[in-house]
């Protein structure tokens, strides 16, 4: 309200520079020059052709299989590691018992949907869709590995609880054409390229910047690489690669 009232003249603004200088304090700045060998652009820069990428294909076919998958529904009954002997034997038997009549012949769907634990399958028969290797619990994929088409695997114990399988489809493994996977294959071509080429580069670089070291142009010059330059840096603060606190240390 009465900022605008006050005119204080040219010795008193001096004055009050003078009495409160710490508040008029620029951090210490930097300006850097520096080239970054990236990866990701050295990858962009390969050349690829068919012939290349036929021959990658053909010897690193294992990266372009489709591994068997197979579709189950389950029945869970749910445990915890925080169970006692006593809860982990009521949920084993409510398990088994529940096994039992479905190989008497009760409804499989039907029963999941009534009794299974798992809420977000239950609703479906217990239909977890297609499992591949990896997917699941090494003991929950053991059982499913070993089921043959419609048959039902005695409880199984998994950190989860009790599960009852039931295998209702196998997808056999599959190798991907080249056509199909030509995507994955460059793009996994250019990867390993430009791991090989950053590793010579970084050697090179390393050497030339100690032979050269008050100036980046002979390694710019040799590595094909541009020069860049920061803006200011102070000490806590910085933008792109000075935002690293590493390099503003």
């Amino acid at each position: 309200k009465y900022r605008s009232s006050v005119f204080p003249g040219a010795d008193e603004i001096k004055k009050y520079y003078e009495d409160n200088q710490q508040s008029y304090v620029t951090k210490e700045q930097v300006k850097i020059s520096y080239i970054i060998l990236d990866e990701a652009e050295l990858a962009s820069q390969v050349n690829v052709d068919n012939e290349a990428l036929q021959t990658f294909y053909e010897q690193e076919q294992d990266l372009y299989t489709v591994p068997e998958a197979r579709k189950v529904s389950h029945i869970l009954i749910k445990t915890s590691q925080e169970d006692g002997q006593d809860k982990l034997a009521t949920a084993e038997s409510k398990a088994k018992d529940i096994y039992a009549k479905i190989v008497a012949g009760a409804d499989f769907i039907k029963t999941a949907k009534e009794i299974s634990e798992d809420r977000l399958s239950s609703e479906n028969g217990g239909d977890l869709g297609l499992i591949s290797p990896g997917d699941m619990d090494p003991a929950f994929e053991k059982a499913l590995f070993s089921l043959s088409v419609e048959s039902i695997s005695e409880p199984i114990k998994t950190p989860q609880g009790y599960h009852i399988l039931k295998l209702t489809e196998v997808k056999p493994e599959k190798q991907k054409s080249f056509e199909e996977a030509k995507a994955e294959i460059e793009k996994e071509y250019r990867q390993r390229e430009a791991e090989q080429i950053l590793i010579e580069k970084s050697e090179l670089l390393v050497t030339l910047s100690y032979e050269n070291a008050d100036s980046l142009e002979p390694v710019s010059d040799a590595l094909g690489i541009e020069i860049k330059t920061s803006d200011w840096i102070s000490r806590d603060q910085g933008q792109e690669i000075a935002a690293e606190e590493q390099v503003r240390q």
